[in-house]
């Protein structure tokens, strides 16, 4: 999927896609740590918030009833601290961000 460039709104259905891409990640890591239980399952303690927040934000889109604001996500504190190393995708997460603080295109 092409990524939109920075200050770029998107549409509903990018949106949604981009979604689903970032609990695609959250799965794949869940799938990682099925093998890996040393100190990177507890580094990656916050993804079950993560991932719950947006499955809740896909189905408002879905629904018609999300709003779309200035206030970051909930989960922009959480994964802030973390580097890339630790989460791959915290640029999607960051952009899923940027769309839900900006408003959609459409």
């Amino acid at each position: 999927m092409p990524r939109l460039e920075p200050d770029t709104p998107a549409t509903a259905e990018h949106f949604i896609k981009m979604i689903d891409e970032a609990l695609l990640e959250i799965q794949d890591v869940y799938n990682a740590l099925e093998y890996e239980m040393d100190g990177l399952s507890k580094a990656m303690d916050f993804l079950p918030a993560v991932d719950t927040q947006l499955k809740h934000m896909k189905a408002e889109l879905l629904d018609g009833t999300h709003q779309f604001g200035t206030a970051d996500l909930d989960y922009m504190p959480m994964i802030a601290p973390q580097n890339t190393y630790v989460l791959p995708f915290k640029r999607l997460l960051m952009e899923i961000n940027r769309i839900h603080r900006q408003g959609l295109k459409e």
